[in-house]
């Protein structure tokens, strides 16, 4: 792990007598620059590059041969964080953390940003940074780094991310303030529906409002807030009831986009 100004020395010499470039390269997903140093040291300012595991090349070359060393590192400095009251949700279901890192205060410009998100997917999600001010694409659907990594430098700021565990919010399941039911639930996620990031109100009511995709007429309605659309469901009937309609005990499988198993049971 290096960080501050970190000096690099070597021993080089050309047995032949003649001249040789000495090439040192710092690259990563996030960001990479090329020295030429005179002489056999360099001192690397390792802070003026985001927190991340990056690749350290060093080349020497006579024009007629060269030898090339690789090194692995990781450059880790104390950064300043920007204050988390100047970033805010707009819109949206993420729940993670963004933090907004100065390497250069010299770079700042003083503009809004826009951070999107392209996803749902936990395993695939991407980012993009717009310049609100004027309009610019900065950064265009590039992987999040999670701390302690930062991703790409833009106008001397670096982002990083802490992304929350996918599962079920049982702190905010239940009846909403003001219901008059003292029905028990049971929330579970099968195993084998896929992980939708969705909230969902499921309104009841004392009359036939709904039916599911196996024909089963139901007394509630399950609406997808997070996307503003009804959800379809399935309704499990318990084989001593069986009647075609949901009754108290059986089991309502939400089938977001109308699919079954590849789905989520709600959250």
């Amino acid at each position: 792990m290096l960080s501050g100004d970190y000096l690099l020395e070597w021993l080089s010499a050309d047995v032949d007598g003649d001249l040789f470039n000495v090439e040192i390269s710092i690259t990563s997903n996030v960001g990479n620059e090329t020295f030429y140093p005179e002489g056999n040291s360099l001192i690397l300012p390792t802070q003026n590059f985001p927190n991340n595991y990056y690749t350290l090349s060093f080349r020497i070359s006579d024009q007629n041969n060269e030898r090339t060393e690789i090194r692995d590192v990781y450059l880790k400095n104390e950064i300043s964080i920007v204050d988390t009251t100047l970033i805010s949700h707009i819109k949206g279901a993420a729940t993670g953390q963004v933090y907004a890192s100065i390497l250069n205060e010299g770079q700042l410009t003083g503009h809004v940003y826009k951070i999107v998100l392209n996803g749902q997917d936990p395993d695939n999600i991407k980012y993009t940074v717009m310049d609100s001010t004027n309009g610019d694409t900065l950064i265009l659907n590039d992987e999040i780094e999670l701390l302690p990594r930062s991703g790409f430098l833009f106008d001397g700021i670096t982002l990083s991310f802490v992304n929350d565990l996918f599962a079920l919010n049982e702190k905010k399941t239940g009846w909403k303030t003001g219901s008059q039911s003292d029905v028990l639930v049971s929330l579970y996620r099968e195993s084998n529906y896929k992980e939708v990031q969705v909230d969902y109100d499921i309104l009841f009511f004392d009359h036939v409002v709904d039916t599911g995709i196996s024909g089963n007429t139901a007394s509630f309605e399950i609406w997808n807030r997070t996307d503003n659309q009804k959800s379809k469901f399935v309704i499990v009937e318990q084989s001593n009831t069986n009647n075609g309609i949901w009754d108290l005990g059986e089991t309502i499988f939400i089938l977001e986009m109308g699919l079954p198993p590849m789905t989520s049971i709600g959250r």
